[in-house]
């Protein structure tokens, strides 16, 4: 069973659901699982922040700083240039159904590979 709250959209292995589109969750170490999980929830923070702001709401009190603590995770926190590309990648999660999980499970699987991506050839 998973369980699905506001400030952690799945808490459990990843949905069957999703495994279709991004592959098997087991194939990551718990490292990576965590990385993916904290990009998870920063999806959804970004999607309630950036709504609270089109309405007129100033929302930066309720930012969770999960990017900066993905970027330490992957040993990248010192690239800016990454950095607004993450955001670029991530603003994606608005165009996205934030109640189907598996497109937001596969964003967070997009970014993740392009940050790794971007890591090994910038290194």
């Amino acid at each position: 069973m998973h369980v699905y709250s506001m400030n952690n959209v799945c808490t459990g292995p990843m949905p069957a659901a999703c495994r279709k589109q991004a592959g098997d969750w087991p194939e990551f170490d718990m490292h990576e699982q965590f990385i993916l999980k904290l990009i998870l929830d920063d999806l959804v923070n970004i999607c309630f922040t950036v709504s609270l702001e089109k309405q007129g709401i100033n929302a930066q009190k309720y930012y969770l700083c999960l990017t900066e603590q993905v970027f330490e995770l992957l040993e990248i926190n010192d690239r800016l240039d990454l950095h607004e590309l993450y955001f670029d990648l991530a603003l994606q999660v608005m165009e996205k159904d934030i109640c189907k999980k598996g497109e937001v499970w596969q964003l967070a699987l997009e970014i993740y590979a392009r940050m790794i991506q971007e890591k090994e050839q910038r290194s």
